[in-house]
């Protein structure tokens, strides 16, 4: 997964965890970063949304 564009968050959790969907917002160490425009391997770059209605995820699900 490529990611093109975060906004930094003051959130924390466990590194990696999805701390919520709306926006997507990923757990790093210290803070958290909300994933605005990511890309899959082979696919179009896409928005976070568009990204969510073909791979659910859900709060404390691993980001890949």
């Amino acid at each position: 997964v490529k990611i093109h564009a975060t906004i930094l968050c003051d959130k924390s959790e466990k590194a990696g965890e999805i701390i919520d969907t709306n926006p997507l917002t990923v757990a790093c160490s210290k803070n958290s970063l909300i994933i605005k425009e990511l890309q899959l391997s082979g696919k179009k770059r896409m928005d976070s949304k568009s990204f969510l209605l073909g791979h659910p995820l859900s709060i404390g699900d691993k980001f890949m």
